[in-house]
Parts: structure tokens; sequence; C-alpha cells
């Protein structure tokens, strides 16, 4: 478990001062530089106080909401426009496929009956 892990480096690229450290005394060194620097940076040990921006009052959430709400009503009424539009194209579509359907139905029987006739013709010259 304390074993430094295996290096990707061929034996001896290394130089002896520089070798993997375990991951245990991986830890300890990068909690020594950690708190080493927190002091030098911190002498009293307290963290520094910050300035965190806020918002305006909650005026400015009541209004952000109203907003969201504007917006999300908007978009909920777009959406079943696009709804009725979709529920129309896909009945034009049923209506144009069943067109199709037909025109090709009355292919099939004009080319059946044009066949008949021909075969009709034949017979006729060949008596």
């Amino acid at each position: 478990e304390d074993e430094a892990p295996a290096s990707l480096l061929p034996p001896g690229f290394l130089s002896p001062r520089i070798r993997p450290l375990s991951p245990k005394a991986l830890e300890a060194e990068t909690n020594a530089i950690a708190s080493s620097l927190y002091h030098s940076l911190h002498p009293s040990g307290k963290p520094p106080l910050l300035h965190i921006p806020l918002s305006t009052p909650s005026t400015s959430h009541r209004a952000e909401g109203i907003q969201t709400r504007e917006a999300l009503a908007k978009s909920e009424t777009y959406c079943r426009a696009l709804e009725a539009r979709v529920a129309v194209l896909e009945t034009h579509v049923r209506r144009l496929e069943w067109q199709c359907e037909a025109a090709d139905d009355f292919a099939v029987q004009h080319i059946m009956r044009t066949q008949a006739l021909e075969a009709g013709a034949r017979d006729d010259t060949l008596e």
C-alpha cells in the first residue's frame, strides 16, 4: 500500500534525488506545503474576509421569478401552437400518402387494361 507507483520512465531515468513518492508520503508533503503557504500568506492564522456582493433586495428575485414565469408561459403557448401545426401537417401527410396510393392503384389498373386491350388486339389480328 505504501509502495511507490510504477513509473512509466525507464529505470535510472530519474536521479536518486527525484523518485516518485508513496501515496502517504505525497499526501504528507502536499499538506506540509499547503500549511506553510497558508501561514506565510495569513500570519494571523485567520482566513481573509472576502467581499461577496449580494443581489439587491428580494424584489429582484421576485422580478426574476415573474420574468421566468412569463417566459415559461410564452414557451408553453409556442409549444401548443407547434403541436397544433404538427397535427395539421401529419393529417396533410396522411392525405398525400392516400392520394399517392390511389394514383399507384389507378396506374396499375391502367396498365392492366392496356395489356388486356393489347392481348385482345393480338388475338383479333391472329384470327
